[in-house]
């Protein structure tokens, strides 16, 4: 029966994980989504122009956060040699599938060998992972697994470091603890060039965790001495410090007004440059809400890690991390939801230990009665707010009250009869998994627009007319990954000698010229992706030099609105 169950779990959990990933790797592309384009060109810039602290996008704006990301799909291009979609995001896909790894691995650690749920649990731990966020647009592991943002190889070297730290604390002495110690500062400070600020959380895990979890006896120091500081410490330093004074000497205006002031200060303390601006609970409601039903489970985790002893033995690490992100998590005032992805490594982990603790203890009813009560009071709560905060949107979700109240009168009825398998659960996030990738691929706006199929298809078709020695410019108004995909990066403003030399030129339809190939309608401009207005794209050889001239001055000018960043008021300007 246990061999049937396990092997049950695992198949579940490869489908889930191979739902999830196929969805997205081979589903609608979305590469105009979330500022793709900007982190697609950074990767360029730093292959074509050996720009390495500081690249700049497709309109020449220097990078708002450092570039970690950027130097890991670089090394993925330059290694295959290939531009494409995939090799551009593959830290997102790198990132997901190394957290799920990790996620497995501390879930296994937690139970003792020869336990008969010791594979099924990291399993769960893994559907769970896969399947955290229930918002197909913002905040998903399913969006972000294969988006052309740092969000996720963050999180995954967040939770390297949560994981490192925390055998780190576990070994008997400060020598067995050296290699894990120094894995976990390394991760901080691949986090930090990832991310910035965000790296602090592990930091702050790894100093409470050795003050609460050593043995009786064992003085607080000689716990710290276990995450060899004096060694760990200046290697973040010295590696957030040089990329930092690079940065600083090639642009210190944008270092000291957008990266620092902006992006690190402005986002604590006000706002987002893009203007989000939330309430400091909005975070760890986000969570339970948004999260369905992994969130609320999770806030049970976290009561019963707080109650019971023995499953705070077992899970009190995880319990910990997640309660350190999500308070850290609510201090920006400029946040999203998709800033809660660091959270749901942990609580992959949590909740499969805690699923666990209780079908062997046979509570399953009374926690899924604890949980409606959680989701009950949730909504209470978010009510409230609404009668206080008019700004406040959103409605009570009867059907999920509904489903909840299904869920824990039947798991009373069961219980009362017979313990419930505990493989049985690693169903749950399969079931996830087809509805996350249902709506994908039925509901989300690139499954209904098209745009950024068009654009891959629209490459496709310029990479068999123009040859790599050929040279060609991209000349449209906006945003847009074309340059990118197109293994192209102009470096610098053009010029008219660049346009002269131009064989073959990406511009707007043109109905005095014949082009070589036409796309279909591709969104242009700086508004926000559903507002742009559309236009074709041709590909034109050979145009003459004045009528380049023109098109580049009629298209290539910008506000400073919408290029705020040291913006020269047009793309074109003369030798």
């Amino acid at each position: 029966m246990n061999r049937i169950c396990t092997w049950a779990a695992v198949l579940c959990t490869v489908a889930v994980v191979a739902i999830v990933l196929g969805v997205r790797w081979f589903g609608p592309h979305d590469l105009y989504e979330k500022d793709q384009p900007k982190t697609l060109a950074y990767t360029a810039d730093v292959i074509r122009n050996g720009r390495f602290a500081l690249p700049r996008d497709v309109i020449y704006q220097p990078a708002t956060k450092p570039p970690m990301c950027n130097w890991v799909a670089a090394a993925v291009v330059k290694t295959t040699g290939v531009w494409t979609e995939w090799t551009l995001k593959s830290p997102s896909a790198i990132g997901v599938i190394a957290t799920g790894a990790i996620v497995f691995g501390m879930a296994r650690r937690r139970l003792p060998r020869g336990d008969a749920a010791a594979l099924i649990v990291p399993l769960l731990a893994v559907g769970i992972w896969f399947t955290f966020g229930s918002n197909i647009r913002h905040g998903s592991v399913l969006r972000m697994s294969y988006l052309a943002r740092p969000d996720m190889l963050l999180c995954a070297f967040l939770t390297g470091a949560w994981a490192c730290f925390t055998l780190a604390v576990e070994k008997r002495t400060a020598r067995e603890a050296c290699r894990f110690a120094i894995g976990g500062w390394l991760c901080v400070t691949a986090a930090a060039l990832t991310k910035g600020p965000a790296a602090l959380m592990p930091i702050g895990f790894a100093f409470i965790y050795a003050a609460v979890a050593r043995p009786e006896g064992v003085s607080v120091w000689r716990s710290y001495a276990k995450l060899w500081i004096p060694v760990g410490l200046p290697i973040v330093l010295i590696c957030v410090g040089g990329w930092f004074a690079l940065a600083a000497r090639q642009d210190p205006t944008h270092v000291r007004q957008v990266i620092w002031g902006a992006e690190v200060a402005g986002r604590l303390m006000e706002k987002s440059p893009e203007g989000f601006q939330s309430k400091w609970y909005e975070s760890i409601m986000w969570f339970v809400t948004k999260a369905q039903p992994w969130g609320a489970i999770a806030a049970g985790g976290l009561l019963a890690s707080a109650l019971v002893p023995r499953f705070r033995r077992t899970a009190g690490a995880a319990a910990l991390y997640l309660l350190i992100v999500l308070i850290g998590l609510s201090l920006p005032a400029g946040k999203r939801m998709d800033y809660l992805l660091p959270a749901y490594a942990p609580a992959a982990v949590l909740i499969s230990l805690f699923v666990a603790d209780l079908t062997r203890h046979r509570v399953f009813g009374a926690a899924a009665l604890f949980g409606l009560l959680c989701v009950a009071l949730n909504e209470g709560i978010w009510g409230a707010i609404r009668l206080s905060d008019h700004s406040v949107g959103g409605h009570v979700d009867w059907l999920l009250l509904a489903v909840v109240l299904v869920v824990a009168g039947v798991a009373l009825l069961i219980e009362r009869s017979r313990t419930i398998p505990l493989a049985c659960f690693a169903a749950v996030p399969l079931f996830l998994a087809i509805s996350l990738g249902r709506q994908h691929l039925k509901r989300s706006l690139e499954a209904q627009n098209h745009w950024s199929d068009n654009a891959v298809r629209f490459v496709s078709a310029v990479r068999k007319e123009v040859h790599d020695g050929d040279d060609l410019l991209v000349m449209v108004r906006g945003k847009h990954p074309l340059t990118t995909l197109l293994g192209r990066h102009p470096g610098s403003y053009l010029t008219p000698k660049d346009l002269a030399a131009a064989d073959y030129v990406i511009i707007p339809q043109q109905a005095d010229l014949t082009a070589e190939i036409l796309s279909k309608p591709l969104p242009m401009g700086f508004a926000q992706i559903e507002e742009r207005p559309l236009s074709a794209l041709g590909l034109y050889r050979h145009v003459p030099l004045e009528r380049l001239i023109a098109i580049q001055k009629e298209i290539g000018t910008w506000t400073d609105v919408e290029n705020p960043y040291h913006a020269p008021g047009t793309v074109f300007r003369d030798e």
